[in-house]
Order: structure tokens, then C-alpha cells, then sequence
């Protein structure tokens, strides 16, 4: 298994528990059972912790990951991660909040807060999903139409020194570690994508 392979091994498990919760509460409170609000709440924390890990796993799809997908897969990527990092901070506030206040009923707000993390989290979903089946983005070079390819090559050609696998394929391994210093050394240029060493 590559790197970038983790985080869609890990991202089903998150969406699944996060978007589980949301409906068991809305479904425990229109029908008035309090007593079961406390499984929402568990599914929440255990989603939040395994959208960590997969949080975790997508930097790392991020930089090692095969440079050959279009060009509307690298610019969609930004609006992926930002969906995941909005939704992510609302649900851990939502599950961390219903969690201190038990076993009192949680408030209204988490319910409502919920359902936009929910709803955001099906958007950054898609586009995750989007940029894989329409723009190639994780897929293996060599099983890509020849101008995807030779886009793999430009990058390889550009990004200086690289590691090319038995099978074809390219990682991209200097520009990843530049962009990676870029992040670390200007947060504030990577954030708004001023720096020079963004990936393209």
C-alpha cells in the first residue's frame, strides 16, 4: 500500500459514524427518546477521532501522492480541504460540548451545528470524490490517458530528482518536501497560496 492509499482506506469511517450520528439525533429527538442522545454523542467522539486519522492521511495523499491529475483536480483540492478542516472543527466542537455536558440533554444548537457539519461534510465528500473519478487525482500514472502522463513527466522534469517505481509510476518527492517547507517556514503564504512553492 502507497501512502496516498491510506486516507481513502481511513475517510469511510468518519463520514459514516459523523453523518450516523447526526441522523440517529435528529431521529432520537423527534421522537422525543432522550434516553438514547448519549449514542449520538459516542458515535460523534468516535467519529471526530477517526476523521483525525483520516485528516492525518490526506497531508500525506497530499504531498506523496502521483502528480498526474488535471488541472481542475488541483485547484478543486483547496476547496476539498477546506470543506473537511470546517466541518471537522464543527463536529469536534459539537461532540466535545455534548460530551462535557452529560447526561443533561445536549442543546438545540448542537443539533443545528450537527446538521451544517453534516451538510458540509457530504460537499468536501464529493469533491473528494470528484477530483478521483474526474479528475484522476491518486490514480497510478501509467493507467492514465498519454497527455495525464506526460503531465506526470512535466512534474518529474520539474521537481528536480524523484523516485520512479518499477511499474511506471512517479512520486512526487522534492517538490512535496518544498511545499512542505514552505508551509512550515510561511504558514500564513501556504494558507493563501502566495508562496512560490505550492504544488501546481
Amino acid at each position: 500500500m502507497e501512502l496516498w492509499e491510506i486516507h481513502p482506506a481511513l475517510v469511510h469511517f468518519p463520514i459514516a459514524l459523523l453523518l450516523g450520528a447526526v441522523l440517529f439525533d435528529l431521529y432520537v429527538w423527534w421522537h422525543g427518546d432522550s434516553g438514547r442522545e448519549w449514542v449520538a454523542t459516542g458515535l460523534l467522539l468516535a467519529g471526530v477521532a477517526t476523521a483525525a486519522l483520516a485528516a492525518a492521511a490526506g497531508v500525506l495523499a497530499f504531498f506523496t501522492g502521483p502528480a498526474s491529475f488535471t488541472e481542475e483536480a488541483g485547484q478543486l483540492v483547496w476547496w476539498h480541504i477546506g470543506a473537511a478542516v470546517v466541518q471537522f472543527v464543527l463536529f469536534a466542537i459539537v461532540a466535545f460540548w455534548r460530551w462535557r455536558r452529560q447526561p443533561a440533554p445536549p442543546p438545540s444548537w448542537t443539533r443545528i451545528v450537527g446538521l451544517l457539519a453534516a451538510i458540509i461534510l457530504v460537499f468536501a465528500g464529493y469533491e473528494g470524490g470528484y477530483m478521483v473519478y474526474h479528475g484522476a487525482a491518486g490514480i497510478e500514472p501509467r493507467l492514465l490517458a498519454p497527455e495525464l502522463r506526460e503531465k506526470q513527466t512535466r512534474k518529474q522534469q520539474e521537481g528536480g530528482s524523484q523516485a520512479q517505481k518499477p511499474d511506471g509510476s512517479v512520486l512526487r518527492t522534492t517538490a512535496s518536501q518544498r511545499s512542505l517547507k514552505a508551509a512550515v517556514d510561511r504558514p500564513w503564504a501556504f494558507a493563501l497560496g502566495l508562496s512560490a512553492d505550492l504544488p501546481r
